[in-house]
């Protein structure tokens, strides 16, 4: 026993042993991976302490305190102390001078502040006391809890970059004492150029390249009104103000062109100068670079001359050809045009253009016949003698247009000429009434003209022309302004006579028109009054043999027990026709012999399903029946068997719209004070020529049907106080839309029950 227990005990200890093996050997494991990862990242230090240890370019780890950390072999260098010293040294005092100090400071409080490096420059004391520009990069790190745990920093001695600055800086200053000796040459050439100047007989205008003036001779002195000690310096457009003489806009100054192109430039023809007091004279002038040795542009030199005198002579033969070449368009609109504001308005800008006014109007006497009585001597009608009304103006304000719009004979300048037939002026804004001399101030005008259009029937109005200076207009410019006046009465007598003979033409093919639809309706009339009379009679007559042949057939099939196929194929024939027949005497009777609607209270929904249930539908899926159905519908007085009548025709026709399958959609709706309901279907619409005649009597284009289905439609619907309209574009597949709108019951509050909007598809 003592054994076996002795023997348990070591069996015990050595499996406790064996267990510890493994506890070691799992340690092991664990630890060799840990040395080896402990040993790589000594490696990566060492290696990275030896790659900045021998870089070429300063770096230096400092702390927050001032103290320095690493600093490599090239920093030492850099600052003449070891590593052994710098360690020991203040960075912040020992390194910096002073005058740098809050700069630096700056730059570190942005680095703290962002965490993105920064650059700056400043200066190093080297050991032996030599001050070294440098530029550094600074990088700060951060310890766990936020703050600046140490800065690193790449630094770069700027030694040659800062003499190479020196030395620009020594150049430029150079090159201005230069710059300073060329001017001076300059200004004794200026001062050559202005006394040579000031002996021409023109008027000369110097500038500098950027075109500002910098000498002016005597004469254009007096021509712009301006002091060369005032001038100078001012840019030319200042100076030389010049305008376009036709447009009034400003024009580019040549120097412009000069400084751009490098070439003489002359000024347009036309062109204004403006003198400092306003005076304007016409002017011809050129421009010319002035260049220095290199050839480069330093300025440009304005000669130019008052051509008043000259430009007299030239407008002189310029008006006199001009009125020539007026009175010929005039002419020409007068035989061209057949519209009296065509004839006034173009005929109204060629005397503005002739005359060169800026303001003109065209009246006309609003009742013609008036002045010819008057102009015949004829004092039998003693009532108002007519109106001058504005017919056309140009440069007259909307205000003047209101006020003096409308004027009678004898009143103003325009009624009197009117009257008197003679031509009249006012040379002076005083001569104008108080009434209208503040409107025609306003718009500047200061003299005036109104000579009479006067025609073959005498005056029929007046031309008003306006100038924006006195005394503008003299007696030649008034006797052509009358001759133009004559034309263009002509032209306004012979356009009203055309316009009267065209009215007259309008009346008599309206009338024509008329009369031409009255002989139809007559027609129309009579074919439905022959038509009422035989249908009842047709209809009855038919009706007999029609049904003794139903009859037969009836009896054919109860006595053929198993006809052949032929047979049977002709009762089906004899049935259908039979049917189609008693269809179209049907039509004739209700046609005929409409029947009124036994109003009840209807649900127009529910009509809709009665009629779709009544109708035959072709198979799905070439054709699909949507219906689109209002539930809150309100109830409606009609007869409900006719509006199955009526949608039945609409249905019926919409599919038979569709032969090779589509849509058909069915809509009710209110619409205010109605109901509608809507037939569409996508088949191939109504032609445009079809669309007026698809509610006529015996209009169809079907092969089958004596086209009553339609008409008898209408005549159920407006029995019932409704109305029918068809739309269609005419396109295939587009389709038509076909609505009837029925007036609803004012005593139904109820809406009518309608199944939900569903698709139905047979």
């Amino acid at each position: 026993m003592q054994e076996d227990e002795t023997r348990q005990q070591l069996s015990d200890e050595v499996a406790a042993l064996r267990q510890r093996v493994a506890e070691l050997e799992g340690a092991e494991s664990e630890r060799q991976p840990a040395e080896e990862a402990l040993r790589q990242s000594r490696d990566r230090e060492r290696f990275l302490a030896d790659v900045i240890e021998n870089a070429d370019q300063p770096v230096s780890v400092g702390y927050p305190d001032g103290r320095l950390g690493i600093c490599n072999r090239a920093f030492c260098a850099l600052t003449g102390y070891s590593a052994a010293e710098l360690q020991s040294l203040d960075w912040s005092t020992v390194l910096t001078p002073p005058e740098w100090l809050e700069s630096e400071m700056k730059a570190l409080a942005e680095l703290e502040r962002t965490g993105r490096p920064v650059r700056y420059q400043k200066e190093y004391i080297r050991k032996d006391g030599r001050r070294v520009p440098i530029e550094l990069l600074v990088h700060a790190v951060r310890d766990e809890s936020g703050p600046v745990h140490l800065y690193y920093a790449f630094v770069t001695d700027i030694t040659e970059r800062v003499r190479a600055e020196q030395a620009l800086k020594g150049y430029s200053q150079r090159l201005e004492e230069m710059v300073e000796e060329r001017t001076q040459k300059l200004r004794e050439r200026e001062q050559w150029l202005s006394t040579t100047l000031r002996s021409i007989g023109d008027a000369v205008i110097t500038t500098d390249a950027q075109g500002e003036v910098t000498l002016m001779n005597p004469v254009a002195e007096d021509l712009t009104g301006w002091d060369t000690a005032e001038a100078v310096g001012k840019p030319l457009e200042d100076v030389l103000n010049i305008i376009n003489e036709q447009t009034g806009e400003p024009v580019e100054s040549p120097v412009a062109r000069v400084l751009r192109e490098g070439v003489v430039v002359g000024l347009a023809n036309h062109t204004l100068l403006i003198a400092r007091d306003g005076t304007r004279r016409p002017i011809a002038d050129s421009g010319a670079p002035m260049q220095d040795e290199a050839g480069h542009i330093v300025g440009t030199v304005m000669v130019f001359r008052d051509i008043t005198a000259r430009r007299r002579a030239e407008e002189a033969l310029e008006r006199r050809v001009a009125e020539l070449s007026a009175l010929s368009t005039i002419a020409s609109i007068v035989d061209e045009s057949l519209d009296v504001d065509e004839i006034l308005n173009r005929a109204m800008d060629e005397a503005l253009r002739l005359v060169g006014v800026e303001a003109a109007a065209m009246m006309l006497l609003d009742d013609p016949s008036t002045a010819l009585r008057q102009a015949q001597g004829d004092s039998s009608g003693q009532g108002e003698a007519g109106e001058l009304v504005m017919a056309a103006h140009r440069g007259i304000s909307a205000d003047f247009v209101r006020a003096f719009g409308r004027m009678k004979l004898g009143e103003g300048l325009s009624g009197q000429v009117a009257q008197t037939g003679a031509p009249a002026v006012l040379r002076d804004l005083t001569e104008y009434p108080e009434a209208r001399r503040s409107y025609l101030k306003e718009a500047e005008i200061r003299s005036a003209a109104v000579v009479p259009l006067l025609g073959r029937t005498g005056v029929i109005g007046t031309m008003n022309l306006g100038a924006t200076s006195p005394e503008y207009f003299d007696a030649a410019g008034l006797e052509l302004l009358v001759g133009l006046g004559r034309q263009i009465a002509v032209g306004v007598e012979k356009a009203r006579l055309f316009a009267q003979a065209r009215a007259r033409t309008a009346e008599l093919e309206a009338a024509h028109q008329q009369l031409r639809e009255a002989q139809e309706r007559l027609i129309r009339q009579e074919k439905l009054a022959v038509l009422g009379q035989l249908a009842g009679g047709v209809g009855h007559e038919l009706r007999n043999p029609l049904g003794a042949i139903k009859n037969a057939a009836y009896f054919l099939h109860m006595v053929l027990e198993d006809p052949d196929a032929e047979t049977q194929e002709v009762l089906e024939v004899l049935d259908q026709e039979v049917a189609t027949s008693e269809k179209i005497i049907a039509s004739l009777l209700d046609y005929a012999r409409p029947q009124l609607p036994l109003r009840r209270q209807v649900a127009l929904n529910a009509v809709v399903q009665e009629t779709l249930a009544r109708t035959p539908l072709p198979d799905a899926p070439r054709s699909a029946v949507v219906l689109q159905l209002d539930e809150d519908l309100p109830l409606i007085l009609a007869d409900p068997d006719q509006l199955v009548q009526v949608l039945g025709n609409l249905v019926r026709n919409g599919l038979q719209a569709m032969p090779g399958g589509g849509r058909l959609t069915i809509r009710t709706a209110r619409e205010s004070e109605w109901v509608a309901v809507s037939v569409a279907d996508t088949g191939v619409g109504i032609p445009p020529e079809n669309l007026s005649k698809l509610f006529e009597p015996l209009f169809t284009t079907k092969a089958k049907g004596i086209g009553l289905g339609l008409a008898v439609t209408k005549t159920l619907v407006e029995g019932h106080g409704g109305s029918i309209a068809v739309q269609s574009a005419g396109i295939p597949g587009q389709g038509s839309i076909f609505t009837v709108r029925l007036p609803l019951d004012p005593e139904a509050g109820a809406a009518s029950p309608a199944p939900a909007a569903k698709n139905r598809g047979q």
